[in-house]
Parts: structure tokens; sequence; C-alpha cells
């Protein structure tokens, strides 16, 4: 499990994105599109469900054997 952490516009998913590409079965997770599910709900107010629902996912794809990017 790789967690990437940075301000806004650090280049966090530009990274993901590429590490992702270049290793093995390795899933990429972004969680910002979370937010899509919930758009109606301010984003100040999503951040903590956002991240629980990235863990979830994480979980999923550990159990799967899957090396996870976050």
């Amino acid at each position: 499990i790789l967690w990437l952490n940075g301000s806004i516009n650090s280049g966090k998913s530009t990274v993901a994105r590429i590490l992702s590409t270049e290793l093995k079965n390795t899933a990429n997770i972004e969680i910002d599109v979370f937010h899509e599910f919930i758009h109606w709900k301010p984003i100040e107010e999503s951040v903590q469900l956002n991240i629980k629902n990235a863990i979830s996912v994480k979980e999923n794809f550990i159990e799967e054997g899957i090396d996870v990017i976050v």
C-alpha cells in the first residue's frame, strides 16, 4: 500500500497514475472520485466519507492480492 499525500495541485494524481502504469498488479484509488457519487454534498462535508470509502475499496483490492496506491 502506497498512500500519497500532499497539498492541492502538488502532483499526487499524476505520480499515482505513472506509478500504477509502471508497477504491475497495482490499483490506483483516487479519493476525489468518490465525491462524484455524492456530487450534491459540499466537498468539505464529504471528505471523511470519501476517505472511508477509499479505505474500504483498498481492503477489497488487498484481499484479491492487488497492490494499491491511494
